[in-house]
């Protein structure tokens, strides 16, 4: 049942845990027992929410939700004390509909192993239930008003807004931590980016030396070579040479974006991201590649680099593309 409730989920080591409180719509919530908490501490800011309330608290159909549970887009990060009823609890969450739902691996006892923030309040705060607002009843919710630099310096004093929240409230796309197949599909996929990166920098530097034509396209290709070109038309000349240069500074940017897509949107779970990096290569090479072989264009020292880049992409991509979905697809249609 564990290996189960965990198959998609998108877990959480705890520093990775306590970089994604900072970002808006994310909230971290303790469903420790008091007992617990009492013996062992709290996490500053998080939202206690004891596991048997968990569900109606935090599902935004409820009569008995918390104020901050108004949309199924938001995150929820549970913890436990050791990171195993946490993981059923996040499944459970899922399967409600909140599909950004997750844990912290190993619980609260790895939180405190990692040397992360701890309170000892004198009293426990109490579980959260649906008219504790943590402001004034009947005044305005003030949303997004609170910078993540500011929630540092709250949870370094032990304080959060309303005493209990972790993270700013806004309508950005929470990021979704790190797993290892998306850890090593995305630094693959930005790998192949920095290949073609590469293939560009040759390409535009033989431009500018004796060999002119690309890598990879020698005589028995194309019968002359630079100084005939120019020799029979420097008009001709120059307008090869014009292209070679646009051509590798388009390859050059597609490798840059699909590197930077790949690392920064990809490797923390962004759908956006990875269906951008994969449709830029995939357009450029679908144009491109085509055109090499009627004319014999398609040796290995000419392509053979695409070929490797490309090769490394598709692994990249197949490692990255289920973490992905399970962060974004809701679960549901199963028992719990």
């Amino acid at each position: 049942m564990l290996a189960r409730a965990r198959s998609d989920l998108v877990r959480l080591e705890p520093a990775d845990a306590l970089a994604a409180a900072d970002q808006p719509r994310t909230f971290i919530v303790d469903i420790r027992p008091e007992s617990q908490r009492r013996a062992a501490g709290e996490i500053p800011g998080a939202i206690v929410i004891e596991r048997s309330q968990l569900e109606w608290r935090l599902d935004p159909s409820s009569t008995a939700r918390i104020p901050e549970a108004d949309d199924t887009d938001l995150r929820w990060i549970v913890v436990c004390e050791g990171g195993y009823s946490s993981s059923l609890a996040a499944d459970t969450l899922r399967r409600l509909g909140l599909r950004h739902s997750t844990d912290v691996i190993g619980g609260f006892q790895a939180w405190v192993t990692a040397g992360l923030p701890v309170q000892h309040p004198a009293t426990p705060h109490r579980p959260r239930g649906a008219k504790e607002r943590g402001e004034t009843e009947g005044a305005p919710r003030r949303r997004g008003l609170i910078s993540p630099s500011t929630d540092r310096s709250r949870r370094g004093r032990g304080i959060s807004r309303g005493g209990n929240i972790m993270a700013s409230v806004s309508h950005r796309t929470p990021a979704v931590g790190e797993t290892g197949a998306l850890r090593t599909g995305s630094a693959l996929m930005a790998l192949a980016g920095l290949a073609f990166i590469g293939y560009a920098v040759i390409f535009f530097i033989r431009n500018f030396t004796g060999a002119f034509l690309e890598l990879g396209i020698g005589r028995e290709q194309v019968a002359v070579g630079r100084d005939e070109i120019r020799a029979f038309n420097g008009d001709l000349y120059h307008y090869v040479s014009h292209l070679h240069i646009a051509v590798s500074g388009f390859i050059a940017a597609t490798g840059l974006a699909t590197a930077a897509l790949a690392w920064f949107g990809v490797r923390r779970g962004m759908l956006w991201a990875y269906v951008t990096a994969v449709a830029a290569p995939v357009l450029g090479l679908a144009v491109a590649l085509p055109a090499h072989y009627p004319w014999g264009f398609d040796t290995i020292g000419h392509l053979g680099l695409i070929y490797l880049a490309t090769a490394v992409f598709v692994v990249g991509a197949a490692l990255a593309f289920r973490p992905v979905l399970a962060a974004r697809a809701p679960q549901g249609g199963q028992g719990v």
